[in-house]
């Protein structure tokens, strides 16, 4: 009998287990796991729609339909990541290329607030400027720019260009050096030095910038013409003679060649 109740005990507790179903740090935990579960499935969901958004907005942009594009890369800024920098970098040049600098410079001065070491947004607001003509405002953010990426050949660029529109000739020249280095195959920066040259008389640097512009250029009568006049400059007859003869195998009809060429 006495074995009958115990059996009998053991299936009671078994039940009231049973009945009484998980306790609660059990179902706080699979609460949590839950609740962990949802937010990743909302934050996959986010990510996905802000690259899809980017994604339409960048294809918008390549076509050149920059007014779609504006409209996705808004929408990641403002409804989607507001700290997404792609975003801010295609928007802000797509209001630039629409015409609509006030709204190019807000969207720069807002990404410079998240992103104040990216050099490519500090030259972008600097072109803004340059746009608005705020000069000292965009020589200040192209400074700032090359400052932190020292190969960027395009602020260097126009930092000489703006030197050299107000006359500043040594100081333009500075700004291509720089420039030449990181960009050897731009024929507009290699011709701007040339000017600059011919300005100062500094024929040594003539024939270099004049060879670096044949190599560029190797059917340009005009080049073959300074680059023998340069070395005359310098008293390097042979040189000059070399280039004549280059002269003359292309346009053998020019009697004037040795005139142009100063050798006559």
């Amino acid at each position: 009998m006495k074995a009958y109740w115990l059996v009998a005990l053991f299936f009671a507790l078994i039940f009231v287990r049973c009945a009484t179903g998980p306790k609660s740090e059990e179902l706080k935990l699979q609460a949590e796991a839950q609740r962990q579960a949802e937010e990743q499935a909302k934050k996959a969901a986010l990510e996905e729609e802000i690259k899809m958004t980017l994604s339409t907005g960048l294809e918008y942009y390549k076509n050149g339909q920059y007014e779609d594009a504006i409209r996705n890369f808004k929408r990641v800024i403002f409804e989607l990541d507001p700290n997404r920098e792609t975003a801010y970098k295609y928007l802000a040049d797509a209001y630039f290329r629409i015409n609509a600098p006030d709204s190019a410079e807000w969207i720069y001065s807002e990404a410079l607030k998240k992103f104040p070491a990216r050099s490519y947004l500090h030259r972008g607001l600097g072109f803004v400027y340059l746009k608005e003509g705020k000069d000292s405002l965009a020589k200040i953010e192209l400074m700032r720019a090359v400052e932190l990426d020292t190969t960027d050949h395009v602020s260097y660029e126009a930092l000489a260009s703006m030197q050299l529109s107000e006359g500043k000739i040594d100081s333009a020249i500075l700004w291509s050096e720089k420039a030449v280095c990181y960009d050897s195959l731009n024929i507009s920066l290699w011709t701007t030095l040339g000017k600059c040259y011919e300005t100062r008389k500094n024929n040594l640097a003539l024939v270099r910038v004049y060879k670096e512009l044949r190599r560029l250029k190797p059917d340009s009568i005009e080049v073959l013409v300074s680059l023998g006049k340069a070395y005359l400059e310098l008293d390097s007859v042979g040189a000059a003679e070399s280039v004549l003869k280059e002269y003359m195998a292309a346009k053998p009809d020019d009697y004037q060649g040795p005139y142009f060429l100063g050798l006559a």
